[in-house]
């Protein structure tokens, strides 16, 4: 069924997607390659490691377990304008050269935007913070190597940083729900055990939306420091668009766990 092979598809790509991230900056690092090397590098890694999950056949079983064909389908077209609607907050971003002007980032991208910078800009690796020159950019900026391919893959004028972070957050996004779809539809033991996994991986907030009727406008991460606890615990929604990088990681480890 085409459904079962789309969800395959996202399984296989998104695995393959954040092996690259990993392996292009492993080998960048520690070779100091230059840095105009990255997408060709990026590119073979992604090929190379979604031509291995083909070749053993991972994932090649069927997907919708117990659920029936028609939810499938019904959950992947909402997954699919969830991922498009969250992606649309960094639409603004492709507006920057036909406007000529700057707009101003949203969320965590005023320091995502000065770590790409390093990332596609510094003369080879490793390379270094823009804000503290002292720090070296570890693997936890490894989600951004996607970025940084991009960037330096797609070489038109128009297509600025911003428009490389803007492209990134789409691709991350569609691949992670439908990926998220994929785990539960092969995890989950009944359709009611799927839409109740479904909820509280992508919906529910726990003690933060207590937090968000009280405030409404505010941001409710954090909400435990008010009891001296210094811990964020964001919500799915939340990581969608502030930190995409803190979701990749754990869609990492709930597909190494299914794998």
């Amino acid at each position: 069924m085409e459904v079962n092979r789309l969800l395959s598809l996202s399984l296989r790509g998104c695995i393959a997607l954040l092996i690259s991230n990993f392996v292009t900056m492993l080998l960048m690092n520690i070779l100091g390659l230059p840095t105009a090397l990255v997408p060709f590098l990026f590119l073979a890694c992604l090929l190379s490691g979604y031509f291995l999950l083909y070749r053993f056949g991972i994932f090649d079983k069927q997907v919708s377990g117990s659920l029936s064909t028609d939810t499938l389908v019904r959950v992947v077209f909402f997954v699919v304008l969830a991922a498009g609607i969250f992606s649309c907050t960094r639409l603004h971003y492709l507006l920057e050269s036909p406007i000529h002007r700057v707009l101003p980032p949203i969320c965590d991208d005023a320091w995502h935007i000065q770590e790409v910078n390093s990332l596609v800009n510094a003369l080879r690796y490793p390379v270094q913070s823009s804000f503290n020159p002292t720090n070296y950019l570890s693997f936890y900026y490894a989600p951004w190597m996607l970025t940084a391919a991009l960037y330096r893959g797609i070489p038109l004028p128009f297509f600025t940083i911003k428009v490389a972070l803007a492209v990134t957050n789409a691709i991350y996004l569609l691949l992670f729900f439908l990926s998220l779809v994929a785990i539960l539809a092969r995890t989950c033991i009944s359709r009611r055990h799927f839409y109740w996994v479904l909820y509280f991986a992508g919906l529910w907030s726990g003690l933060e939306g207590v937090f968000a009727v009280l405030h409404p406008l505010g941001q409710h991460g954090f909400w435990m420091t008010r009891f001296g606890l210094f811990l964020a615990l964001p919500n799915f929604a939340m990581l969608t668009i502030w930190a995409i990088h803190h979701l990749a990681a754990a869609v990492a480890l709930l597909l190494a766990a299914l794998v």
